[in-house]
């Protein structure tokens, strides 16, 4: 049973060897130019010398620097306008609890007197003034 095993674990292993090496071949097959012939299709320049493939990344480094400041730029705007929303929510909030409590209060009804109508006292010291 033992020897089964050893059996089993070499032929797995030769089948990983003999994959791997077929992915290894493959690889091999991609050579530096068709590589560059690749990145010139996608970027759509032409990168023939050293100088070509340093301008290259540096614009592209240079795009990059410039999306992340337009992000950030967006990023603090909407965090200011997201503020300033839950400003105007809570002063809105404010507002019609006071309508509310202003609404809720128990009307108190005042009757006043004419003047001249109420006691002598009182009738005596206004027409005096």
């Amino acid at each position: 049973m033992e020897q089964k095993r050893e059996d089993l674990r070499g032929d797995e292993m030769a089948q990983w060897l003999e994959d791997s090496g077929r992915r290894r071949a493959i690889r091999l097959d991609e050579s530096p130019e068709a590589l560059l012939g690749l990145v010139e299709k996608i970027s759509g320049a032409k990168l023939r010398s050293a100088d070509d493939i340093t301008t290259y990344f540096e614009r592209l480094r240079l795009q990059e620097a410039e999306r992340q400041q337009a992000e950030t730029k967006r990023r603090a705007l909407r965090e200011g306008f997201l503020v300033a929303m839950l400003i105007v929510s809570a002063a809105q909030y404010y507002y019609w609890d006071v309508s509310l409590q202003i609404a809720s209060l128990h009307k108190v009804h005042y009757f006043v007197a004419p003047l001249g109508s109420g006691p002598r006292s009182t009738s005596t010291l206004v027409a005096t003034a």
